[in-house]
């Protein structure tokens, strides 16, 4: 046996002993395999060392994720992290075969081939399992909030050299995980980041948008499980309580000491502005401007994602709804920017039309959001003077 730092732990290794939380929780069990999310764990609780098995056998590193990945990923401390959960995530478009598929990705640039996102997917991957983490803590041990601990954490996503729109376009790539509650938080979150610095609002008050956005679905955790990812259709009575979430999160934060605007949009980012949403059946200026932002994205993103008793949908047929129905639910001052920037994000990405034609989006319609031009081989087609046409998938 041997004493090993933590930043030094390789995946594969052998734990000799159990290992505890500063708090006396057993997190890992003498004789587990190390995995690079226990690595995770152990860098999380600041566990400086552990004690693992010797071997024999000298590891070596693993530099590449997958062999039919074109780019690599360089590891820190040599370990390879989460490479099964990242095969999971890469390259999987909603439509076309395997075939067709690869033609489409050596036809034009993905920004799924790219080091750039396989090192953002890496990060966005272990900060979505840090975030279970902390959360079910802050349930199970009802402690205070380091807000400026979780803004960090969510930063560590927003890369300094990165602008709103390459986050959003990293984000376009992430929509194969069905972990609902705690991707979907971590999307919001940074998602309200942009919203913050489109709308440009001053740091601090992107940064409270930010853990609304963070927070806002906190109390699905006092929801069962098996209802939030029931596949059939819910009873009215499962419905209510689904429902209830807002209020249960509400109930467990309101005396924390965090922003009051953070409370509210944990409360209220199910309101809609002509009275249809709950839980108070709010309307207009009754809701306040941070649930009416975190109730956009928290729909947007809602929708367009991976869940366990359905597939993502296509975004351009959300952002369809939203224009058709959501200015009479959604501020439009809000919805109208929310909806030109993420429609932006997917310039230059491939998609797939309803009849099976494949090509690229060129140019948004500030007029129609969701019928953009594509580019089809030589051909320029304009999707907002043919109806009949649209797009079914990006790729």
């Amino acid at each position: 046996m041997k004493q090993v730092p933590t930043s030094e732990l390789k995946e594969g290794v052998i734990v000799a002993t159990d290992v505890y939380t500063p708090l006396k929780q057993l997190i890992i069990k003498s004789g587990t395999k190390i995995t690079a999310l226990d690595i995770a764990h152990l860098e999380f609780y600041k566990i400086p060392s552990v004690t693992v098995v010797e071997e024999n056998e000298e590891w070596e590193d693993d530099w590449r994720i997958d062999p039919n990945i074109s780019s690599t990923v360089p590891i820190k401390n040599g370990r390879k992290i989460f490479s099964e959960a990242i095969l999971s995530m890469v390259n999987k478009p909603s439509e076309p075969d395997g075939e067709i598929k690869s033609e489409i990705m050596k036809a034009g640039p993905s920004t799924r081939n790219t080091r750039e996102f396989q090192e953002y997917q890496v990060s966005y991957i272990l900060n979505s399992e840090v975030n279970k983490v902390k959360f079910n803590r802050l349930i199970k041990e009802n402690e205070q909030i380091d807000t400026e601990d979780y803004l960090n954490q969510i930063k560590s996503l927003v890369p300094d050299d990165s602008t709103p729109l390459g986050v959003l376009d990293m984000l376009n790539h992430m929509r194969n995980s069905d972990d609902a509650t705690f991707v979907h938080c971590q999307n919001v979150a940074l998602m309200c980041n942009s919203m913050g610095q489109w709308l440009k609002l001053d740091k601090e008050e992107t940064n409270t948008l930010t853990m609304a956005g963070l927070f806002h679905d906190i109390g699905k955790l006092f929801v069962p499980e098996a209802l939030l990812n029931k596949v059939g259709p819910l009873t009215q009575s499962e419905i209510n309580i689904c429902r209830s979430h807002t209020v249960f999160g509400y109930n467990f934060m309101k005396d924390k000491d965090i922003d009051p605007r953070i409370k509210l949009a944990i409360l209220n980012h199910h309101e809609r502005c002509d009275g249809s949403g709950y839980p108070n059946g709010l309307k207009d200026s009754q809701i306040d401007d941070f649930s009416r932002i975190v109730g956009i994205v928290d729909v947007y993103d809602a929708m367009t994602s991976q869940r366990k008793y359905r597939s993502p949908r296509c975004p351009f047929e959300v952002l369809e709804e939203f224009e058709h129905d959501g200015i009479k639910k959604f501020d439009p001052k809000y919805l109208f920017l929310f909806l030109e920037r993420v429609s932006g994000s997917f310039v230059n990405r491939w998609v797939i039309l309803n009849n099976g034609q494949r090509g690229s989006v060129v140019m948004i319609n500030k007029n129609a959001i969701s019928r953009p031009v594509v580019k089809i081989d030589d051909t320029f087609l304009d999707l907002s003077t043919t109806p009949s046409l649209k797009i079914s998938s990006v790729l």
